[in-house]
């Protein structure tokens, strides 16, 4: 009964190319042909194509789609851009090809947030393709062991009332104009819907304006009026707000460009990095001359910087984080590193406790505090604890640390024997205790290299 209320609109899966998609959808073909009797040249169909220019694509593995779509020579992403702009699509072939006019084309697709990190081309992002989509993030909101279907008398009425909907926008022509309240609540939000945000957030998101307007006139449609009212626009808004909000849970603060943003990630989590450790990232497969270029755009947005630093042969150039050097810099207070330390102290034995203490008593500096705040509760009875603090050789020397003359690129040092020797910068006295596993304590460096 439903359907007879409601026709089914034709659906499909399996995107793989551009062609395939305007197949679903294509106009009549038709082709010159010669008459045998006449000798005359006729215009033949000889595809019907299809009368139906609606179509609801269901892709439940869209990682899939988004694998084959990168291939060489497939026009699927050109495509679904054109389909979401205006409708009319062709593909252009020397042999029969594919035209489509006034095709309305609708895509339901499923995909894990890592997988679409994951297979997600950076084409994508600089082309647009991923802010013509709606993110939605789903979960699971309560478990149902049952199967509990919904009365038929309520999908009976709701296939009624969209049916009358249907009806409705298909006897209307013409645009669609906003009432003096909409008009209204549409200037104050039009400001911040068009304010272009950065990173992959920003990619994602920069059809705000656009999407939110195609909301609203479903909403007036579904609602068989032709004045978008304020309610329609309030509901659009909602589901843009929740849609933007499942973006910032996928994308987060990620760059746009993700090539840079490993890149930047390395430096942030690594520490200091020569160009060819920055090649290695790739295994070699991105040019230096696209290694450059993210740099250079990585320092002019202000998050990198670059050092030269002399070595025996020719100097080295050297990449550093800027947010990772600011932070050392706010960080003046040791607290946070002095519990890392006391907590990996307290878990040792006895015995390996003592002799762990006096091998790192000839690395650091003792002193106590009467504020315990921030310590561990119940780890000093006497309200007073012992704060390690690193020995620096000098305060000039703790701050802005200077590499020795024999630094190169992998971090080696010729003065192995002195353990509180950095083997990355060449500091002297920054070597930290950072974490305790069965092993004993492992000791780093403020600028991220590690003790073997």
């Amino acid at each position: 009964m439903r359907d007879e209320v409601v026709p089914t609109v034709p659906t499909a899966g399996g995107l793989s190319t551009g062609e395939g998609l305007i197949h679903h959808v294509r106009d009549p073909i038709t082709k010159h042909v010669k008459n045998k009797k006449t000798g005359e040249s006729e215009l033949v169909v000889v595809d019907e194509g299809v009368e139906d220019k609606r179509l609801l694509v269901i892709e439940t593995e869209f990682a899939r789609t988004l694998t084959v779509k990168g291939r060489e020579r497939n026009i699927l992403s050109q495509v679904m851009r054109e389909a979401w702009d205006r409708g009319d699509l062709q593909s252009m072939v020397k042999t029969n090809p594919y035209k489509a006019t006034g095709a309305h084309i609708g895509l339901v697709a499923h995909i894990t947030k890592e997988e679409l990190l994951r297979y997600l081309d950076p084409v994508d992002i600089s082309s647009g393709f991923v802010n013509r989509i709606l993110w939605v993030a789903g979960k699971r909101s309560k478990v149902l062991p049952d199967d509990n279907a919904v009365p038929e008398g309520i999908l009976d009425m709701l296939a009624a009332k969209l049916r009358e909907a249907l009806d409705f926008a298909q006897n209307h022509s013409g645009p669609l104009r906003r009432d003096a309240e909409a008009q209204a609540l549409w200037r104050q939000v039009y400001p911040e819907l068009t304010e272009g945000k950065t990173g992959l957030l920003g990619a994602a998101t920069d059809r705000a304006a656009a999407q939110v307007l195609r909301l609203s006139v479903v909403y007036a449609l579904l609602d068989q009026s032709l004045e978008i009212r304020l309610p329609h626009l309030k509901a659009a808004l909602a589901v843009w707000d929740y849609c933007e909000q499942s973006a910032r849970w996928l994308f987060g603060d990620q760059m746009a460009d993700l090539e840079a943003e490993t890149i930047y990630t390395a430096l942030r989590t690594r520490g200091a990095l020569s160009r060819s450790q920055i090649r290695d990232l790739f295994q070699g497969h991105l040019p230096s001359a696209q290694i450059a270029y993210k740099l250079a755009t990585l320092r002019d947005a202000g998050l990198v910087e670059k050092q030269k630093v002399k070595t025996a042969g020719r100097s080295a150039e050297i990449w550093q984080a800027v947010g990772a050097k600011r932070r050392e810099k706010r960080e003046k207070s040791t607290t946070d590193d002095t519990l890392f330390a006391l907590n990996a102290l307290n878990a040792l034995d006895t015995q390996k406790t003592k002799d762990t203490e006096n091998d790192f008593s000839r690395r650091v500096t003792h002193r106590s505090i009467s504020s315990t705040s921030e310590l561990t509760p119940g780890s000093n009875p006497d309200n007073s604890a012992h704060l390690i603090v690193p020995r620096a050789k000098s305060a000039k020397s703790a701050k802005s640390p200077k590499p020795p003359a024999n630094y190169d690129d992998l971090g080696a040092m010729a003065a192995r024997s002195d353990p509180n020797v950095c083997g990355h910068c060449g500091a002297k006295g920054t070597i930290r205790p950072a974490d305790y596993d069965k092993w004993g304590i492992s000791y780093r460096c403020i600028c991220g290299w590690e003790r073997p």
